[in-house]
């Protein structure tokens, strides 16, 4: 290997490049981190949230994303659970989506309501939130709503900070749309390179360990060309930093760091993946939640 000029590199020079890359992307995903650690520490009244201490289902929400009571009735322990709907789809038709986004069983729909994922309706909901209102909450289903609508007005760095408050404090799907904001930035920052795909896989490989096994839809779409296996040990370096860095920041915030909390029916999605790609279509029931 040389350089442009046609200096010849040593054996020994190789690797310092390399990890002096590594080390560079690293520190600047910490010092993402770390400005929202002190944005969350700064606030005095902070309501910590014990990740997977019960179970989060979505809450009512008015037109402008406020909830509705919400507070008080967690407080109370009087809310109700949402109202749970049902259809039948192929598995063709669903592979099109989404699919951190669609539940087999009402089980996987309560998962993804410990985890703080958007339903559609609030996704599409998005373009109408006032911003204003929901700052400074500490929910982490709204934060990463509010964190989604900022990606969607053009401010990724305010996006940033708050999908990673809302993934300190539980909210599965907002550690991957950070992860997703935080390589395009590193990327515009740095140029594409496979360090900084590496450090995208790694976080979704995270987000795999914490339970999500529909990570893969992400790697698919965004490092379609990434081979893993040429830079294992490279995602495996970061993999250990990621999951380091989560549990410091849920740490310095005195919550419990989220676990490994399975997604269910990975059998399932399995299934219905290998038979679409053997062409075959069957029909499958999926389950939402709607409102109150």
């Amino acid at each position: 290997m040389t350089h442009n000029a046609g200096r010849r590199m040593s054996a020994k020079e190789l690797p310092v490049k390399h990890n002096t890359v590594v080390l560079t992307i690293v520190l600047l995903i910490i010092a993402l981190g770390w400005t929202v650690l002190s944005a969350l520490q700064d606030g005095a009244n902070i309501e910590t949230h014990v990740v997977a201490a019960e179970p989060a289902p979505s809450m009512a929400r008015d037109a402008h994303g406020q909830p509705q009571g919400a507070i008080e009735a967690r407080a109370s322990g009087s809310q109700a659970p949402p109202r749970v709907t049902s259809a039948l789809r192929t598995n063709l038709d669903l592979l099109d989506d989404d699919p951190r986004l669609i539940a087999l069983s009402i089980e996987e729909l309560e998962w993804m309501g410990r985890h703080y994922y958007p339903t559609p309706e609030e996704l599409a909901s998005l373009d109408r939130l006032d911003l204003e209102r929901l700052a400074g909450t500490s929910d982490p289903g709204l934060q990463t709503l509010q964190g989604l609508a900022l990606i969607q007005r053009g401010d990724i760095a305010g996006a940033l900070s708050v999908l990673q408050n809302a993934a300190t404090r539980g909210s599965i799907y907002a550690y991957q749309e950070a992860a997703v904001a935080q390589h395009a930035l590193l990327a515009e920052r740095l140029g594409r390179s496979h360090e900084i795909d590496a450090a995208l896989r790694a976080q979704l490989e995270v987000s795999r360990i914490l339970g999500d096994h529909r990570a893969g839809h992400l790697m698919a779409r965004h490092l379609p060309d990434f081979d893993p296996a040429a830079h294992a040990a490279l995602v495996q370096q970061y993999t250990t930093e990621f999951l380091r860095q989560l549990g410091s920041n849920a740490q310095a915030l005195g919550t419990n760091a989220a676990g490994p909390d399975p997604r269910p029916n990975l059998a399932q999605w399995n299934d219905l993946i290998r038979l679409a790609d053997a062409g075959e279509s069957v029909s499958v029931e999926v389950y939402s939640a709607g409102g109150q």
